[in-house]
């Protein structure tokens, strides 16, 4: 169970340091300007999908969730949505509008990780059958 963890946690930093220096070296080169920390957003989407590994890992050894995991999975989704809007309600609704550089910065983290704890969950679903 550790083990499994420790893997994902690795792999998701791992992520985390590629993709950030990847988006911020594209961000500088291209000279835009963000009016938000980039580095929060993917702080943020790396805590939360650490969080989901962590406790989909734990349900999977209890008896009780194991036949729950997709459905938990949906509401940690929409957790994450919800906190998402709270943490970064300055960002996303105070400001008139945003650049398409903006959005884009807000959303490519967001679908880099979400994707990557679909692919996890989807494998320890078909792990567990």
């Amino acid at each position: 169970m550790i083990r499994i963890v420790i893997t994902y946690c690795i792999a998701l930093v791992l992520l985390f340091a590629i993709c950030y220096g990847i988006h911020s070296f594209l961000i500088e080169k291209n000279q835009v300007i963000l009016h938000f920390k980039l580095v929060e957003i993917y702080e943020f989407n790396v805590g939360f999908s650490v969080l989901v590994c962590t406790n989909f890992v734990a349900f999977s050894f209890v008896d009780k969730f194991k036949k729950k995991l997709s459905y938990i999975y949906l509401a940690a989704i929409l957790i994450k949505l919800v906190l998402f809007k709270l943490a970064f309600y300055d960002t996303l609704f105070l400001k008139e509008t945003l650049t398409v550089s903006e959005k884009l910065s807000l959303l490519i983290p967001t679908l880099i990780f979400l994707s990557t704890d679909a692919f996890f969950v989807a494998k320890l679903l078909n792990k567990k059958q």
